[in-house]
């Protein structure tokens, strides 16, 4: 997914200048973060060595950043052992945390960050404020929507009762976060969500093809 360094950021946001086309968020996906760690919400620091400046540019030129995150952690992540040991992620029922494949065999397997832990929802909050504090101004709320039915929440929910409030959960949280680092109108834009997902500005549907059948079922 481009755009997948900063060259190519700041490629695009001269051509959109160049031809004048207007444009208010410029969406980083997938590869700001580097690969088999999503979504740690870390910089890959080889393809973007100074994100806040890069951010500043982007601000400046007119365009809001928008980054893409998901609510698991790979276990290629240097983080996955940490949230790991402290109980952060949604648990198998013999108390061990959930590696699954969610992506389809793309990645290596991940794990799912428990929304209904507070300490977990404190940690992961840290590191969004992080980015926001760099300059990201919207969130693109990726997946969310595949939580086993065989795991058990902090909060004593089973995978089944908790499968779809767990991407509205996710995305009020964000929602939360953003406001509490002081952005006055919280942007996010979700990929899934639940009864009461109307509060959220923005929802995208997933990635169809451009066919009949795809565009029927969205």
């Amino acid at each position: 997914c481009l755009p997948a360094s900063a060259y190519d950021v700041r490629e695009l946001v001269d051509r959109l200048d160049a031809e004048d086309l207007p444009c208010d968020v410029l969406h980083l996906d997938v590869h700001w973060q580097t690969f088999g760690c999503w979504s740690d919400l870390r910089w890959d620091p080889e393809r973007f060595p100074d994100p806040a400046r890069l951010l500043s540019e982007i601000a400046r030129a007119g365009m809001r950043p928008c980054l893409w995150i998901n609510p698991y952690i790979g276990v290629a992540s240097p983080l996955f052992a940490v949230a790991d040991k402290a109980g952060y992620f949604l648990k198998r029922l013999d108390g061990s945390s959930y590696v699954g494949d969610l992506w389809g065999s793309y990645p290596p397997a991940v794990a799912v960050i428990d929304i209904t832990n507070p300490e977990a929802r404190t940690w992961w909050g840290s590191q969004l404020t992080e980015r926001i504090r760099e300059g990201a101004a919207v969130f693109k709320t990726d997946f969310g929507e595949a939580i086993p039915v065989d795991v058990v929440a902090r909060s004593g929910l089973s995978g089944q009762r908790l499968h779809n409030a767990y991407c509205l959960l996710y995305n009020d949280f964000v929602t939360s976060v953003m406001r509490d680092a002081g952005t006055a109108h919280p942007v996010v834009w979700a990929r899934s969500t639940w009864a009461g997902g109307q509060r959220h500005v923005g929802q995208w549907a997933g990635d169809p093809n451009s066919t009949w059948q795809d565009m029927a079922s969205t």
